[in-house]
């Protein structure tokens, strides 16, 4: 990717996604789950060291990064959205990402553990019988897009595998916080 990054979007029954004159962009993706923990920690040479290679050798030019990572398996690589600095860090991050010429593949949800559901040991559902978590999440989805609604870089994803993460197959919750997402978006001018 040369230059600015152009918002990207999608079109009904197209199976690429195209940039804001309608092109389809070819977005090549690494998976960098705890690349925000990285920036989070300070680790800004070592995160650019990683996309200047990814670039370089694979012509990479989106990473998909997991927020809300919680539990056990992410013990000293997760980020927790009531931690200092998580929401002030989004835009810098953004931004670095797309000085880079990088698209960030943004999953919400890597977890849930982090809105009150208690280590999600056997992640079967553990949100959907839950409102006060169910509402953290909604505060989370509304905090997360008000802050990047303004970076073109952001390909958005709710939860990343959310059977797997305590979501259990309640779909209508994922669907309602994409809904909400898009509600907020959509006034911020972005298109699908």
């Amino acid at each position: 990717v040369d230059g600015a990054l152009s918002q990207l979007s999608v079109r009904p029954g197209y199976q690429f996604l195209v940039d804001a004159a309608g092109q389809p962009v070819d977005v090549r993706e690494a998976t960098l789950f705890s690349a925000y923990r990285l920036w989070l920690d300070g680790r800004k040479a070592e995160l650019q060291t990683t996309l200047d290679t990814l670039k370089r050798e694979g012509g990479i030019n989106s990473v998909r990064v997991l927020m809300s990572l919680g539990g056990e398996f992410w013990e000293g690589h997760g980020t927790d959205p009531k931690e200092p600095g998580y929401f002030g860090n989004l835009v810098p991050f953004a931004r670095f990402l797309a000085g880079n010429g990088f698209y960030w593949h943004l999953g919400m949800f890597g977890s849930v553990e982090h809105f009150g559901t208690g280590p999600a040991v056997h992640r079967g559902d553990v949100v959907s019988d839950h409102p006060d978590i169910v509402q953290r999440m909604h505060q989370y989805v509304n905090q997360t897009v008000d802050t990047l609604d303004k970076e073109p870089n952001i390909i958005w994803q709710i939860a990343n595998e959310p059977n797997h993460i305590g979501f259990g197959s309640d779909s209508q919750g994922i669907i309602d916080l994409g809904i909400e997402a898009r509600r907020i978006l959509s006034l911020s001018g972005w298109d699908d």
